[in-house]
Order: structure tokens, then sequence, then C-alpha cells
């Protein structure tokens, strides 16, 4: 299947076949992708997941006894961008893999098993 460059904006979720303006210093897009179709959609389903996480974080948000530490939806939300930043990576250009290597995310990105410190699973007294 033929790979097409699609401009894409992770802050937006928008993602486009042309750039929408050719000054560079004016780019509407962070990453570029070289992409099939069935590798566009993956991309578009996942940040109407995301979208949806965010919703539901959002909702979340303005409940002053409840913190986001451990928050299933914000863990969710957070796996969601983790997830879209992992594909970007996989159909990326050398530029947007350049990118998101100077991001800084890349090791929670090759290792989705990755915890902060004093994060670690709590064990309760019986």
């Amino acid at each position: 299947m033929a790979k097409t460059i699609y401009y894409v904006s992770v802050a937006t979720g928008i993602i486009e076949q042309k750039q929408a303006m050719e000054d560079s210093a004016n780019f509407t897009h962070e990453f570029v992708v070289e992409a099939t179709e069935t590798e566009i959609n993956t991309l578009r389903n996942l940040f109407e997941k995301e979208a949806t996480t965010e919703e539901t974080t959002f909702k979340r948000a303005p409940i002053p006894y409840k913190t986001a530490d451990h928050d299933p939806a914000t863990e969710e939300f957070n796996g969601d961008i983790l997830n879209i930043y992992r594909f970007l990576y996989e159909i990326g250009t050398a530029e947007t893999k350049q990118h998101i290597e100077k991001m800084g995310i890349l090791p929670r990105l090759l290792s989705p098993d990755y915890h902060h410190e004093g994060y670690e699973e709590q064990k309760t007294k019986a």
C-alpha cells in the first residue's frame, strides 16, 4: 500500500495532507509522517480515544477533594497521549523521530511499564 505525507498536530488532533501555511514559521503542525491509509485511520482512532478520555478528565477536574494521583481517567489519558507519540514515532519521518527523541519521552514510549519513583504499588496490611 502506498504511503502519503501527512502533517499532524497533537495539540489539536488535526491530520492534514497539505501544509496550511507555506511559511515555516507559521506551520500548524508539529509532526510529519509517511503513512498508509490504514495507518492514518489508526492515528485518527488514537486521537478520538484521547479526546474521549480528555473529556472525562475535564469533568473530574473541578472536584476539589479528588486528586489526579492514581486517578484512572488521568492515567488512561496519559496512556493515550503516550500511545499517540509512540505511533507517531513509528510512522514519522526522520525529523519527526528526532523531534520526539528530543522531547525526552522516549524512555516511556519504549518501555510502557515505566513508573515514577514513589508510585510503586502499595502493599496493604492484612
